[in-house]
């Protein structure tokens, strides 16, 4: 009775390890893809940080800058912020939470307008070049400061909130 059913019981036992296996690969698989998303994501938030890291040592020693009187009557100070790593990062920010997507789109927004707003400072006999603004009114250098102090502020919170 064996030798009519062997080629049967065979093929039943081959189906189900290819449908077995099948599942165990599906199942490794999207593992895998699991993994990478996290280390995908884990690299997004890190080249981010290291940039506001950047940014943040910037506006500190801008701020520090700040607070010593200038010797002469101009001073030519850079507002450039440091953002070319979230440009090239934007397109791949669906990989991250909610929540970490908000704080990183906020504070580069402020950071993008940072320079705007400063040359909103400006009296009329001081001008902007380039990424330099030139300050001649020392009240303004004491707002510039304390614009500063407030972005060193708010760049630590999004370090902190994205952990």
């Amino acid at each position: 009775m064996i030798d009519t059913y062997q080629t049967l019981i065979a093929g039943v036992v081959g189906f189900v390890g290819v449908i077995i296996s099948i599942l165990a690969n599906g199942f490794f698989a999207r593992k895998q893809h699991g993994q990478g998303i996290a280390q995908r994501r884990k690299s997004i938030i890190s080249a981010i940080k290291a940039e506001l890291h950047v940014n943040l040592k910037s506006f500190e020693g801008r701020a520090e800058i700040l607070k010593t009187p200038s010797n002469g009557k101009r001073t030519a100070f850079p507002v450039k912020v440091f953002n070319d790593v979230y440009k090239e990062m934007l397109g791949q920010i669906g990989y991250l939470t909610e929540e970490e997507c908000r704080c990183i789109i906020n504070i580069y927004l402020l950071l993008e307008e940072f320079p705007n707003r400063v040359k909103l400072l400006l009296s009329d006999s001081e001008y902007s070049i380039d990424d330099f603004i030139v300050i001649t009114d020392p009240s303004h250098r004491c707002s510039l400061q304390d614009a500063h102090v407030e972005f060193v502020k708010m760049i630590n919170s999004a370090i902190k909130s994205l952990g």
